[in-house]
């Protein structure tokens, strides 16, 4: 298990102080050398970084251990059960966001047709509804006919469940079989005004060219006195260089989203999310693990101006892919909101944290992994209070009182 969020360290040789790379909890790798002295392992990774690491890291494929507990994410029926025996309180003063992509909702596959992956929208209704979120911005969702149904459906299921008022709203490009990005939001916790696309987080600059996907969202006002922007990405997936340039352009693009945002409404405060798909570049030379993708977006972000703070999370997997997880989804704050709420970590559940993000055979695969998504949902609660700095105006009447 690694010590470090961004995965298990790998060394350029034995015995060396200096990381190389890293991989997630839970990647599958081969042994194709060892050390004199039996202490180091040389592995190559599923996606080819190679590197040095010790023999604590390495669990056998054999070895890998089911759910050790059941919960909403376990099935229909332990959702339901777990849903209607929740007595805990909602801990209060906070707004709940998750992120969270629904592979190609509802069919769980490309084109018109529904797979066997069809999204279970029952299931999928009662694990929201149990995790008590407020926001969640949606990734891979098709506008066909049967996907605006289905998105009806699990809203009528939220609200059966929740007795909210629960709302969806979507990017405008115009392709129905594409993967659009969303919100889904609970119009009786929070009001939503000023719904945008941000054409800039398409790395092409144009909102729907290629089929990529541009940033959407709108701005969120709170009961507690929270108000942000708050908006849903998809970035490029894939191994290749061209993938991974792709994916910085986008990461480039939020200083725009910044602009745009601010320009609708006065306020800096701005939270993203979504599948940023840090899996790193295979076919690169040298080839970058994912571990060092997401630390190149860390650096970034924090040297763009103004800056961004990436969101730590508690986990090191969010999809998988071949019985192993990666941290694909993340959220993003601008600076301003990152300094008023202070440090906060982003928080991964589903079947991810079911399995504290170790690898798992086929004869294993949750069935959350078939009926909800390959993706696990995330997390991120921030304060719910205002922030904002009083205008001029208002703090000399305040303080002339």
């Amino acid at each position: 298990m690694a010590r470090h969020r961004l995965g298990v360290p790998l060394h350029p040789e034995a015995g060396a102080a200096e990381v190389s790379a890293r991989l997630p909890d839970g990647a599958w790798v081969s042994v194709v050398g060892k050390s004199r002295d039996g202490r180091w392992l040389r592995v190559i990774a599923t996606d080819g970084v190679h590197g040095w690491l010790t023999e604590r890291y390495l669990r056998a494929a054999n070895e890998a251990p089911a759910p050790a507990r059941a919960s909403v994410w376990s099935g229909p029926e332990e959702c339901l059960h777990g849903l209607a025996t929740a007595t805990a309180p909602r801990e209060p003063g906070v707004a709940r966001f998750m992120t969270y992509n629904l592979r190609w909702f509802p069919d769980g596959m490309p084109g018109k047709r529904a797979g066997d992956r069809a999204t279970d929208i029952e299931w999928l209704a009662c694990a929201i509804a149990a995790s008590r979120v407020d926001v969640v911005l949606l990734q891979e969702i098709k506008t066909t006919p049967r996907g605006r149904q289905a998105l009806g459906a699990l809203v009528a299921a939220l609200n059966r469940h929740t007795g909210g008022s629960f709302e969806t709203r979507l990017d405008p490009c115009p392709i129905e079989t594409s993967q659009h990005v969303g919100v889904l939001y609970d119009a009786a916790r929070t009001r939503a005004s000023d719904f945008q696309t941000y054409a800039g987080l398409n790395p092409h600059g144009e909102p729907c060219r290629d089929q990529l996907r541009p940033g959407f969202g709108g701005y969120f006002e709170f009961p507690g006195g929270l108000d942000l922007h708050v908006v849903s990405v998809h970035f490029k997936s894939g191994p290749q260089r061209r993938d991974h340039e792709l994916r910085l352009r986008s990461l480039a693009g939020l200083g725009g989203v910044l602009a745009q945002a601010t320009g609708v409404r006065g306020d800096d405060d701005v939270v993203v999310g979504g599948d940023l798909n840090t899996m790193g570049c295979r076919h690169c030379s040298p080839a970058i693990s994912a571990g060092a993708e997401l630390e190149r977006f860390e650096r970034e972000l924090a040297a763009a101006k103004p800056p961004w703070s990436l969101v730590a999370s508690r986990q090191t997997c969010s999809e998988y892919h071949g019985g192993a997880g990666v941290l694909l989804d993340h959220f993003v704050l601008s600076g301003g909101l990152a300094r008023g709420v202070g440090a906060v970590e982003s928080q991964v559940a589903g079947y991810c944290a079911d399995v504290s993000c170790r690898p798992f055979p086929p004869s294993r695969t949750p069935a959350a992994y078939s009926a909800l998504s390959d993706h696990c949902p995330v997390v991120l609660e921030l304060p719910d209070r205002d922030d904002d700095p009083a205008a001029p105006g208002a703090a000399a009447t305040s303080a002339g009182r």
